[in-house]
């Protein structure tokens, strides 16, 4: 990687991203490749554990996941955004794949620190990869959770991610605090995760369900725009506790005609997020336990039903 050179394109930071796992950029391959960065950790902590920003699986987990039979709605568009279901389905299209395929995300973003009653102040960029992919749950993986509604699914998520300095976006070793004024050593990102989503809306993360769950039938606000349809999802963290505040929220616009196509399986589409969370979230940011700053998300990027296509 040239450190000399900002990210140029949405391929490119897919591409730098996925080369920190040390595999390109298949899906099982990645997750073997988390895993094995995490292995000490997960030794100590089960399937779960924390390291850097986010949390990793266990190889044996991961592939036992990425083995499942990818997932195929059946049911076809045009859909009917009003209705539950419908809606559901339409935003499935938007942010996965209704035929069974991987879907790519690639994205920069840019981080501000938050402390109470100051300025935000920008933190650090990023140049970041996800994979995606929606599967068929085993009943072994639904057991803890009781009944779920037929047509469940599962999306598995695989993540890793460049930090960059937040005005230039080239790639850096070291980040100032702007809290404390030290300079803190980065850390590269590695994130796997996986949910169940609920027909009709509703997910529940099978690694945090007592932080991230709701069931509850509902209808994704949605906008459109000309011949654009964009969904706007939120991820409220559930119960109280020290994780809170905490949430992310997302639009994922994608070309009306080719959601409501019936001869267009997949869609690309646009992706933006926010997320808000603690400054003692994550180790390397520098923070104490009890300083009293958030840390604000401000991410773009491109989602694809292929790694060519984006550019």
């Amino acid at each position: 990687m040239n450190d000399k050179q900002p990210f140029r394109s949405g391929r490119r930071a897919f591409l730098a991203a996925s080369a920190l796992a040390g595999v390109g950029v298949t899906g099982v391959r990645w997750a073997s490749a988390l895993a094995d960065a995490a292995k000490d950790e997960a030794a100590r902590a089960g399937n779960l554990a924390p390291t850097g920003q986010t949390f990793l699986i266990k190889r044996d987990h991961a592939k036992e996941l990425w083995a499942l039979k990818p997932a195929v709605i059946k049911t076809r568009p045009p859909f009917d955004l009003e209705d539950p279901a419908g809606n559901w389905l339409a935003m499935m299209k938007a942010t996965s794949s209704t035929i069974g395929r991987r879907t790519y995300v690639s994205s920069y973003y840019r981080t501000f620190a938050c402390p109470m009653g100051q300025p935000a102040v920008p933190f650090f960029g990023g140049a970041g990869a996800w994979t995606h992919q929606l599967v068929e749950p085993s009943p072994e993986i639904l057991q803890p959770f009781g009944e779920v509604p037929r047509g469940t699914m599962m999306q598995l998520a695989l993540f890793t991610g460049v930090i960059l300095d937040p005005f230039t976006f080239k790639p850096v070793q070291q980040i100032r605090n702007p809290y404390t004024g030290k300079m803190v050593d980065t850390r590269d990102s590695v994130y796997a995760e996986s949910y169940l989503v609920y027909p009709g809306g509703g997910m529940t993360s099978l690694e945090r369900p007592e932080v991230m769950s709701d069931r509850a039938p509902q209808r994704a606000p949605y906008v459109r725009s000309g011949r654009k349809l964009s969904f706007n999802l939120a991820a409220l963290f559930s119960g109280e506790g020290p994780h809170q505040p905490r949430m992310d929220a997302s639009w994922w616009t994608a070309d009306y005609a080719d959601l409501m196509n019936p001869d267009v399986p997949d869609v690309d589409a646009d992706y933006a997020w926010t997320g808000l969370m603690q400054g003692r979230d994550s180790a390397w940011w520098g923070f104490g336990p009890q300083d009293p700053v958030q840390v604000l998300w401000n991410v773009h990027g491109t989602v694809a039903k292929s790694q060519k296509s984006i550019e």
